[in-house]
């Protein structure tokens, strides 16, 4: 950290901070339960940051498209087939242990709830450490597999995420994994950002190629 906002305030440096983040990681010890992420955070954001540059008509055309794309991609999965539900792999601190998976408080949960899926980890937790063993028995119809640049751990690469569904003899029972029904996406897209709409839409179109959609 650069220096706290009071510190910045001291000094008469304006400070602004996004509303997803005011509202995901802030005050964690005051909260009764833990906060969860909506596209509306992302607008009030946008709204906000226009009228500081004093650009609030192109600010609301901004809002105007995102809220567009959000429509259309709800409206491809308004009626998926029967009961869909997922697991979303960000990581593993090891290749053999406990993978890091969405929970309740991870934007991915709120892209999968728009879109009528089901998150099989049941958890609070933004980013839960959950064992393949518990995963395979929930049996998820799709699984989710975050693609990403970095490579702090050898299971940030896609492709070792990949080849280990197809391999490790616990992960590779699930249905999902056997039968290839796994949607890669971008963690660029997992982040409270202008960038999350598109992961939306990625998700949406994994549900249409898999065949969900009536």
């Amino acid at each position: 950290m650069v220096a706290t906002v009071e510190q910045f305030e001291e000094l008469g440096i304006p400070v602004y901070t996004a509303p997803a983040d005011c509202h995901l990681k802030g005050k964690k010890a005051e909260r009764t339960e833990p906060p969860k992420f909506s596209m509306d955070l992302i607008y009030q954001e946008i709204e906000e940051v226009a009228r500081i540059f004093n650009v609030s008509a192109r600010g609301a055309e901004v809002i105007s498209a995102m809220k567009a794309r959000e429509q259309a991609a709800k409206a491809r999965i308004s009626a998926l087939k029967g009961d869909v539900s997922a697991v979303l792999w960000y990581s593993s601190a090891k290749l053999n242990a406990d993978p890091y998976v969405v929970g309740e408080g991870g934007v991915p949960a709120y892209l999968m709830s728009e879109l009528g899926i089901r998150n099989v980890v049941d958890s609070n937790e933004e980013w839960p450490a959950v064992g393949w063993e518990a995963i395979a028995k929930a049996n998820p119809t799709l699984i989710v597999a975050g693609d990403m640049s970095r490579r702090r751990f050898e299971s940030d690469a896609l492709a070792v995420k990949l080849d280990f569904l197809k391999t490790d003899p616990v992960a590779s029972v699930m249905d999902a994994a056997r039968q290839g029904r796994i949607v890669e996406m971008k963690v660029q897209f997992m982040d409270p950002t202008v960038r999350t709409i598109r992961g939306l839409e990625i998700l949406a179109d994994g549900l249409e190629r898999l065949n969900f959609v009536q």
